[in-house]
C-alpha cells in the first residue's frame, strides 16, 4: 500500500506544512483564520505564537514505531481497546506490541455497529441493535446475547463487574452475572450539552460538557450532574471553579476525580454565539466533595481538539490534534499532584495527525491511525502509529 505521509520521516519543530491561503474578506476573515490557526508558518519553522504553547522541561518517554501493513486499512475517528495483551481496532484488527504483529479479529458474531464498547476483565463488550456482543481474545470468539429493554444505539462503560449503558435519553446498568438490565433514574435533558459525555469516576457517573443548539442560540453549558448507582436521582454539579464550557475535549477518570482538558468553546460571553476558541485549560472534579480544582492554562500546551489523551495512573498525557485548520506536532503530560506540565519527547513520534486512537496498556500509550488536514487535496488517513513508553 503506497500512501502519502506528510512529515512521516521527520518530527517538525513547527506546524503542519499545509497552511490555507486567506480568502478575500478583509479584516474579519483574517481574524477568523488567525484564531482558527493560531499562527501559520513554513514547514519546520516554529511560528512566534507556538512559543507560548511550548511546554519546557525534561522530555517524557520514548517512541517505538508501528509501521503500516497492507492487511490493516487506514482509519480515523475510530475506537480502540486494550484487552488480552492486544489493541483491538474497530472490532476488526488486533495489534500485539510485544511482537509488533497484526492479526484479524474473528468476524463471526462481531458487532456490525460502531457504538463505543468497553472492557471488563479479559473480555471486550459492545452493543448493537439491543444485543450484547462479547469478545474473548484468548479464543478469538464472539458471543452474542439478546437483551430485552436494551436501548440502541448505546455506548458501554465499565463499573466494576457491571456495564453502564449510555444512550441518548437513557442510562442503565447491565449485570453480567445475572444478565439483567436495569434502567437508571432519568437525567434532566437540560443538563450539559446535547453531545454531553458520561464518565465513570469511582462509584459515580459524571455527566459534563458538550454543546447545545436551540433555535439560533449556540451554547456550551458549564453545568453537569452526578449519580451514585443506587441513588434515586441525579445531583447537580457545582459550577464554582468549573472550566469554561467546551466540546470535543478530554474527559477521563483520573483516580477518584474527573479530569477535563482542551477542546473548543465559543468566543464571547456564555450563551452568545461566536467563533470557536480552543482551550488549553481544564479542571479536576471530585464527585464525592462536589468540588472543582482548576487546571491553569499557564505553561500548558496549545489548545486543541481531536487529540489523543490517556490517564497513566499518575499523569494525563495528551498528544496531537489541533485547531480546525491545523495539526499540532507535540504532546505533553500533566501531573495533578504537582500541577505541572512536562513535554512528551518528539524523537521518533508518529507523523502529524488528528482523530487517532490512543489506548493505555498499563505501561505505555499506543497511538494509531488518524488523519492529516489534507493541505492542497483531500485529507489523508493513516495506518501507522507509535508506542509511547513514559
Amino acid at each position: 500500500m503506497s500512501r502519502r505521509h506528510p512529515q512521516a520521516a521527520k518530527w517538525p519543530s513547527g506546524i503542519s506544512a499545509s497552511c490555507p491561503t486567506p480568502a478575500k474578506g478583509g479584516l474579519g476573515m483574517t481574524l477568523v483564520l488567525a484564531l482558527a490557526l493560531g499562527s501559520c508558518g513554513k514547514k519546520d519553522e516554529a511560528p512566534d505564537a507556538l512559543a507560548e504553547g511550548t511546554v519546557v522541561g525534561p522530555e517524557l518517554g520514548t517512541w517505538t514505531a508501528i509501521p503500516e501493513v497492507a492487511s490493516v486499512p487506514a482509519r480515523n475517528g475510530h475506537d480502540a481497546y486494550w484487552v488480552g495483551g492486544r489493541m483491538i481496532v474497530a472490532f476488526q484488527h488486533a495489534y500485539d506490541p510485544a511482537t509488533g504483529s497484526w492479526k484479524d479479529v474473528a468476524a463471526s458474531g462481531a458487532p456490525p455497529c460502531n457504538d463505543e464498547g468497553t472492557v471488563v476483565g479479559a473480555t471486550l463488550y459492545a452493543t448493537c441493535a439491543s444485543k450484547l456482543h462479547a469478545y474473548d481474545p484468548a479464543t478469538d470468539t464472539w458471543t452474542v446475547v439478546g437483551i430485552a429493554g436494551l436501548p440502541t444505539p448505546a455506548s458501554l462503560l465499565t463499573l466494576g463487574e457491571k456495564l453502564v449503558v449510555v444512550a441518548r435519553t437513557e442510562h442503565g446498568i447491565f449485570d453480567l452475572a445475572t444478565k439483567a438490565y436495569t434502567k437508571l433514574p432519568t437525567l434532566d435533558a437540560a443538563v450539559a450539552g446535547n453531545d454531553r459525555r458520561t464518565i465513570v469516576v469511582g462509584e459515580h457517573l459524571v455527566v459534563w460538557g458538550g454543546a447545545r443548539s436551540e433555535a439560533s442560540t449556540y451554547t456550551m453549558p458549564v453545568t453537569g450532574a452526578t449519580l451514585k448507582v443506587g441513588d434515586a436521582a441525579w445531583k447537580p454539579m457545582t459550577t464554582t471553579g468549573a472550566p469554561s464550557g467546551r466540546t470535543n475535549h478530554t474527559a477521563l477518570a483520573a483516580g477518584a476525580r474527573l479530569i477535563v482538558w482542551g477542546g473548543h468553546g465559543i468566543l464571547g460571553a456564555q450563551g452568545e454565539e461566536g467563533l470557536e476558541l480552543y482551550r488549553r485549560d481544564g479542571g479536576l472534579y471530585d464527585p464525592v466533595a462536589d468540588a472543582w480544582t482548576p487546571i491553569s492554562a499557564e505553561n500548558a500546551p496549545l489548545g486543541r481538539a481531536d487529540h489523543v489523551s490517556s490517564w497513566t495512573g499518575t499523569k494525563l498525557v495528551v498528544w496531537g490534534g489541533g485547531p480546525i485548520l491545523r495539526v499540532l506536532p507535540d504532546g505533553a503530560a500533566y501531573d495533578p499532584a504537582a500541577a505541572t506540565w512536562q513535554p512528551v519527547t518528539a524523537a521518533g513520534a508518529p507523523g502529524l495527525r488528528r482523530e487517532a486512537s490512543g489506548v493505555w496498556t498499563g505501561s505505555s500509550l499506543i497511538v494509531w491511525g488518524g488523519r492529516d488536514n489534507g493541505g492542497e487535496g483531500a485529507s489523508v488517513r493513516h495506518a501507522d502509529g507509535g508506542v509511547l513508553t513514559p
